[in-house]
């Protein structure tokens, strides 16, 4: 019984990490190999989730996903402006980021499909490693547009 309500704790938060824009939603992983999260699951404490266990369907195995607090693993860089420039990670990290360092990077831009926003077009980011990469690093981290 208590494993069925830690799935579903884990499931709803979840939930709303892709559903809620939150207060701060920094970027994702999900790959074959990885899984991670790196947001405050809606106005809650910013912290880095993930796991290495991934199902063949591609989804993460829930009751595997390991959290760390954000500050406790890592500094998010401002530019002057307030805005995020990149993320340096502590070398001793519990994370798969441990040791790496992130730029800030615009790839492009996307068509905003989320309500009231009149269809603008947004830049999209990714965070890639420039710093400490190696094979266990992501090498680059999702920066999501996430509806209010």
């Amino acid at each position: 019984m208590l494993i069925r309500i830690s799935l579903l704790a884990v499931s709803i938060v979840l939930t709303s990490m892709s559903a809620n824009a939150g207060c701060t939603y920094i970027a994702e992983v999900n790959s074959r190999t990885l899984f991670m999260d790196i947001s405050d699951g809606g106005c809650g404490e910013l912290s880095i989730s993930f796991t290495r266990r991934i199902r063949k369907d591609g989804q993460p195995v829930l009751d595997s996903i390991k959290s760390f607090p954000f500050d406790k693993e890592c500094v998010l860089n401002l530019e002057k402006n307030g805005g995020p420039s990149g993320l340096t990670c502590h070398a001793n990290g519990r994370t798969p980021l441990a040791g790496a360092t992130y730029k800030r990077k615009r790839i492009g831009y996307e068509i905003d499909d989320c309500p009231e926003s009149n269809h603008m077009k947004i830049p999209v980011f990714q965070y890639v490693c420039v710093k400490g990469c190696s094979d266990q690093v992501p090498k680059v981290l999702e920066e999501r547009n996430i509806c209010d």
